[in-house]
């Protein structure tokens, strides 16, 4: 009796199968797919609103999308993957949600290197929970308590050396 070398496989709806006699590299997803990702995760939980509210909510959300993306791959190509981890998704969408109703430039600004630092996190650390925390109370603070923090950060962490000439 011959012994069968059947290649055949099978997986439920969106899983991907990999089959080979040797090495498989996989490159984690695109830029394009992280991007469709948050945009999905986005349009399934926000709040639905009306007419111009909605246009501009929505244009506001890609936007911080966008920006957040192309630093990433700027600072961080590997942080691409992070769009794949539940809690990164989470922090996405907070900080969508947030620039999306105030459409506070500086808001969105700070928002985005929280998000590109966030998304170098691998490990679940003090340093993933701060950061998690920041991205979730800095839409609540008004700009001038930011403008407080900054300042107060500023004169306790900071020091002056000199001029450089």
């Amino acid at each position: 009796m011959k012994a069968s070398r059947g290649q055949d496989q099978a997986g439920g709806e969106g899983s991907t199968n990999i089959q080979a006699g040797r090495d498989i590299v996989y490159h984690g997803v695109t830029a394009a797919e992280a991007r469709q990702i948050a945009l999905d995760v986005y349009n399934a939980n926000f709040l639905k609103l009306a007419g111009v509210a909605e246009n501009v909510a929505r244009d506001r959300a890609e936007r911080i999308t966008r920006d957040y993306l192309e630093k990433l791959q700027v600072e961080n190509p590997q942080g691409l993957n992070s769009v794949q981890d539940p809690d990164m998704l989470n922090n996405i969408f907070v900080a969508q949600k947030a620039f999306a109703y105030s459409g506070e430039e500086d808001l969105e600004k700070v928002l985005v290197d929280l998000l590109v630092d966030r998304s170098g996190q691998v490990d679940r650390e003090l340093k993933t929970f701060v950061l998690n925390e920041a991205i979730a109370v800095l839409p609540k603070l008004s700009i001038r308590q930011r403008k407080s923090i900054a300042l107060w950060f500023f004169i306790r962490y900071t020091r002056y050396i000199g001029s450089l000439d």
